[in-house]
């Protein structure tokens, strides 16, 4: 019992750290190393009080994501920073998640791509208005935006009602 709500708290700290990647990569373009090597130390957290179990499948998502990542980055489609985070949210989302994942992840995509394509029709509205229209501007987007919304509900769905 007491492993669980540790499991639990663990998995919370995840998407905390989600939240602190989608606000930096939204303002500043940039998945830092030490987020991405936080959210792999804190999946090792959350992996012990359970056991190690499922960790192979956990490690496939991982691999899987990293992989399609880093041809996106070779293609510079993606940035080294994203790439990076995928093996974190491929560890914490797990194999079993895995389509979830990819399901959310296209829904969070197309939407953000929608806000950014109306906040460029939008010149008189303040807040995060001029960033989104600074991305439709350069053609540039924080990609570890769409995948951090994505994740989030697919590690809570995993840790608090499937498991």
């Amino acid at each position: 019992m007491a492993l669980d709500i540790l499991q639990g708290l663990v998995a919370l700290a995840a998407v905390a750290l989600l939240c602190i990647v989608i606000r930096d990569d939204f303002r500043l373009m940039i998945v830092r190393n030490r987020n991405a090597t936080a959210l792999v130390i804190l999946y090792l957290l959350w992996a012990a009080f359970g056991g190690f179990a499922g960790w192979q499948g956990d490690l496939v998502a991982a691999l899987a994501l990293t992989s399609v990542a880093f041809v996106m980055w070779l293609l510079r489609m993606m940035g080294a920073g994203d790439v990076k985070l995928y093996f974190g949210i491929g560890l914490f989302i797990g194999y079993g998640h895995l389509l979830l994942y990819v399901i959310l992840l296209f829904a969070a995509s197309v939407l953000f791509l929608l806000v950014i394509k109306v906040s460029a029709k939008n010149t008189r509205i303040a807040g995060i208005w001029p960033k989104l229209r600074e991305f439709s501007d350069t053609g540039r987007a924080p990609y570890a935006v769409p995948m951090s919304l994505a994740a989030i509900p697919t590690i809570l769905v995993r840790v608090f009602i499937t498991s």
